[in-house]
């Protein structure tokens, strides 16, 4: 019977606990939810109806929140935009992920949305293997300035460029 020494144990040990966090991405953008899980990340497509910002003082809309299972978005009047979701890379090699949103209006839980605007990407992050990150990014849509009452709804989308990506 062969018997284990201090030094193969711990290099076994390491080993084990190497490949059961080898999917976790070693920075602070882990953010865990209740049970000790990942929180969601935004998935392509996801589509939300808008939620309105008043002003206190008049009383006037000031912008328009989004939220997506996995990610949050606002429009303001001025047409500045702000996405902020957690993207998963399923891959070891490495792609370039893109968070890009529009705009448009529909009916009540953005049905038969007719799309005002095309998509803007706000985010441009590598990532490799196989981790998840949050994506923070934004832009400008000049042509909602001043036009935000008719925005009822917002579609993101997720692409990737390189080697790395999903086919």
């Amino acid at each position: 019977m062969a018997f284990i020494n201090k030094k193969q144990l711990v290099l076994v040990l390491f080993l084990v606990s190497s490949i059961s966090f080898a999917d976790y991405p070693a920075s602070n953008n882990l953010n865990m939810g209740a049970g000790n899980t990942f929180e969601s990340t935004i998935s392509k497509g996801a589509t939300s109806a808008s939620t309105k910002v008043m002003k206190i003082s008049d009383k006037t809309l000031d912008k328009l929140e989004f939220k997506f299972s996995g990610a949050s978005a606002w429009l303001n009047k001025q047409g500045d935009w702000n996405i902020k979701g957690k993207v998963k890379h399923n891959r070891i090699r490495c792609g370039n992920y893109q968070l890009g949103i529009k705009f448009g209006a529909g009916k009540s839980g953005c049905d038969e949305v007719v799309w005002k605007t095309d998509y803007q990407y706000g985010t441009n992050v590598k990532q490799c293997n196989s981790s998840t990150l949050e994506h923070i990014g934004g832009g400008n849509f000049y042509e909602l300035a001043d036009n935000i009452s008719t925005i009822t709804c917002a579609k993101v989308d997720v692409r990737c460029f390189g080697n790395g990506c999903s086919k």
